[in-house]
C-alpha cells in the first residue's frame, strides 16, 4: 500500500502539480488573507541570508563564483534562475489555488505548496480552454484520411493514362507541408521577428497561426461537401478525375502545417519551466483525442440520421453512392465554423503571461 501511494507518477503527490489541488481542496475553508499568503519558506531563507553574510564559507563561496563565470553549466544555470524567478510572483487571478500556499502554521507536503507551484498550476489552468477548443477544431482531421481517398476511389483515377493510386494524394498533403515549413522558417520568421515585438511573437503570432490552421480545415470541409455533392449528381462519377479531391488534401496540409506547429510554439513559450516538457505531449493529445471523439461522432450522426430505418442513415450502406457523405461534410464545416469561434473567443480571453525574452 505504500508503494501505491508514492508512486513516481502520481498526479496528487503533494510535490507535483497536481498535489496544488489536493491542498486547495484540504484548506477550502480556510479565509484566504494577506497576512497568511507569506512564504514562510522565502521568509525563512532571507533570515538567514542576512545572518550568514560575516560566514568565511559564504565569502569563499563568493569569491569561487566569481573566479568560475565562464562555466558554461554554471551561466545555464544562471539563465535557469533568473528565469524561475517570474515564478515566484503571485496573481490575482483563480484565488482559490491559493489556498494551497496560505501558511496556517503547518508547512508539511499535504498542508503547504509553495507560490511557484500554485502559479504555474495557474497558468496551466488558464490554457485549459485553448486546449480543450483546439480538439474541437481538429475533427476533421482524420475523415480527410478515412473518407476522402476511398470516396476518390470511386472516381477516374486515370492521369496520362496511368492509373493513380488515390492513397497517393496523403503524399500531396506532406509535400504541402514540407513546402510550408521551409518557407515559413526560412521568410515567414525573420520577417515577423524583424516588424513585430517579440511578445507578439512569442505569444499572440502561435494563436494567429493555430487560428489560420483551423479556417483551412474549415475550407476543406466545405471543399470536400462540394465535391461530393457534384460526384453524387453525376451521372457517372467515373466521368471526374479524383484530382477534384486535390484541393482537400492541399487544406489539410496548411491546417496540419500551421495549427500544430502554431499550438507546439505556443504551449512551449507559454509553459512554466517546469512544465515545459508538457508541451509536445499537449499538441499530441489534441490530436489524438480528436480521433477519439471522431468515433463518437460518427457514431452519434448514424444514429440521429436514420429517424427509425435501420439502414438510412448518412454514412450507412455498402457503397459510396449509398452514402449522404456531402451532407457529413456539410454538418462537418458548420461544426467546424462554431468550433473556431469558441477557439477565437478562449485565445482572446486568455491572459498572455509577461515572459522575459
Amino acid at each position: 500500500m505504500e508503494g501505491v501511494l508514492n508512486w513516481r507518477g502520481n498526479p496528487v503527490d503533494p510535490r507535483k502539480h497536481g498535489g496544488v489541488f489536493v491542498v486547495a481542496l484540504k484548506k477550502r475553508k480556510v479565509h484566504v488573507s494577506p497576512e497568511n499568503l507569506e512564504d514562510p519558506q522565502i521568509i525563512k531563507d532571507a533570515i538567514d541570508d542576512m545572518t550568514s553574510l560575516e560566514d568565511p564559507q559564504i565569502i569563499k563561496d563568493a569569491t569561487d563564483d566569481m573566479t568560475s563565470l565562464e562555466d558554461p553549466q554554471i551561466i545555464k544555470d544562471t539563465r535557469d534562475d533568473m528565469t524561475s524567478l517570474e515564478e515566484l510572483s503571485r496573481t490575482k487571478d483563480l484565488r482559490f489555488l491559493d489556498k494551497a500556499s496560505m501558511y496556517t502554521g503547518d508547512t508539511e507536503a499535504w498542508s503547504y505548496c509553495d507560490i511557484s507551484q500554485v502559479e504555474e498550476v495557474k497558468i496551466f489552468v488558464k490554457m485549459l480552454p485553448i486546449f480543450i477548443s483546439s480538439i474541437f477544431c481538429y475533427l476533421p482531421f482524420s475523415f480527410f484520411f478515412t473518407l476522402t481517398a476511398p470516396a476518390a476511389s470511386t472516381m477516374n483515377t486515370k492521369l496520362w493514362g496511368v492509373k493513380i493510386a488515390p492513397a497517393s494524394l496523403y503524399a500531396v498533403a506532406i509535400v504541402i507541408q514540407f513546402v510550408v515549413l521551409v518557407m515559413y522558417n526560412r521568410y515567414i520568421i525573420p520577417i515577423m521577428q524583424k516588424y513585430t515585438s517579440s511578445r507578439y511573437y512569442s505569444t499572440t503570432s502561435p494563436l494567429v497561426r493555430a487560428g489560420v490552421g483551423f479556417v483551412f480545415a474549415m475550407l476543406g470541409t466545405g471543399v470536400a461537401a462540394l465535391v461530393e455533392r457534384k460526384r453524387r449528381t453525376a451521372e457517372d462519377p467515373k466521368d471526374l478525375s479524383f484530382l477534384w479531391s486535390l484541393p482537400q488534401f492541399i487544406c489539410v496540409g496548411l491546417m496540419e502545417i500551421l495549427s500544430f506547429v502554431g499550438l507546439m510554439e505556443f504551449f512551449s513559450n507559454q509553459l512554466p519551466v517546469r512544465l515545459k516538457p508538457l508541451s509536445s505531449s499537449m499538441v499530441f493529445c489534441i490530436v489524438g483525442m480528436a480521433i477519439w471523439l471522431d468515433g463518437a461522432l460518427v457514431a452519434i450522426i448514424g444514429r440521429v440520421t436514420r429517424y427509425g430505418d435501420k439502414d438510412n442513415g448518412w454514412l450507412d450502406g455498402m457503397s459510396f453512392e449509398s452514402t449522404r457523405l456531402d451532407l457529413f461534410y456539410a454538418f462537418l464545416t458548420a461544426l467546424e465554423f462554431l468550433c473556431f469561434l469558441i477557439f477565437v473567443f478562449c485565445a482572446r480571453r486568455y491572459l498572455l503571461r509577461q515572459r522575459p525574452q
